[in-house]
């Protein structure tokens, strides 16, 4: 797939992509197609990490402004996304790759990792639901994360990691086997 779009940027070349910025509430981010592959990116500075490319780029010239105003109401993925994106991901969580219904002890209680729709991007950062947007979390990582945002998924991924080690070396959670 890469070396398609890499292969569509070599030989038909498009304009100069064009910076955007997003006021959503009191957050200002933004957004840019990366020059290389053409993956829309999100950044808080305006310098970019692809997360699709790896390169790194940036540009000062705000080509759009888009205020975001108005409430939309938080949707779940419909039920055919969700099914697609747990045979994707085999049944287990984005983040932290344990899989659905294994059993943990905490608070008292044992309890099963239930699979949640997560919103990658936050909700309270985009008021939209895109279903490009969705992953399958497990309950504990998507509480872990709530509406944190992160300049990358390994990011995200390294500070869930951190959040389950505190939490197991501390004896707040046990996971039974």
């Amino acid at each position: 797939m890469f070396e398609n779009r890499l292969k569509k940027k070599l030989i038909a070349p498009e304009k100069k992509p064009k910076l955007e910025k997003m006021v959503i509430g009191k957050i200002t981010m933004f957004r840019m197609e990366c020059p290389f592959c053409g993956e829309q990116n999100l950044s808080k500075t305006g310098t970019f990490k692809c997360t699709y490319c790896d390169e790194t780029y940036s540009e000062q010239t705000v080509n759009k402004v888009r205020v975001i105003v108005g409430k939309t109401k938080r949707n779940r993925p419909p039920a055919l996304i969700v099914r697609k994106l747990l045979a994707l991901q085999n049944n287990k969580c984005f983040y932290c790759g344990k899989e659905f219904d294994l059993q943990y002890y905490r608070n008292g209680k044992v309890r099963k990792l239930i699979a949640h729709a997560d919103h990658q991007i936050p909700y309270s950062y985009l008021l939209t639901n895109p279903d490009d947007n969705f992953v399958m979390a497990c309950c504990v990582c998507n509480m872990f994360k709530s509406a944190k945002m992160f300049e990358s998924v390994e990011d995200c991924k390294k500070y869930l990691d951190y959040k389950w080690d505190k939490e197991v070396s501390s004896g707040n959670i046990e996971i039974l086997t």
